[in-house]
């Protein structure tokens, strides 16, 4: 189901056409605009001046290190859920089935 995203960046709305379910894109374009906003705070205190586009990039980086930082902790939780459960079985297969026979 299409669904229709507005979305103000540099005091400017855009209006895009996106699949999904409604609420995650309302979380995705929140997390966009603070992202932004996060990028022109870091740079209110400096002197330096950077265009929009360069914001918006230094915003999407700043959210694929996010991506990937996540992506690598599920990844880690999963080895060790699955290490925890190889040793449970073993526990389980070690002493009651040993008490079974």
């Amino acid at each position: 189901m299409k669904n229709t995203v507005n979305i103000v960046l540099f005091g400017q709305k855009y209006t895009f056409s996106a699949d999904g379910n409604a609420s995650n894109i309302d979380l995705v374009e929140k997390k966009i605009v603070h992202e932004v906003d996060k990028v022109e705070k870091s740079l209110e205190s400096g002197s330096l001046y950077l265009d929009n586009l360069t914001k918006l990039l230094l915003a999407t980086l700043n959210i694929a290190g996010d991506y990937v930082k996540i992506k690598e902790d599920h990844g880690n939780f999963l080895k060790d859920v699955d290490n925890r459960s190889d040793k449970i079985l073993k526990f389980i297969n070690q002493n009651i089935f040993k008490k079974i026979k």
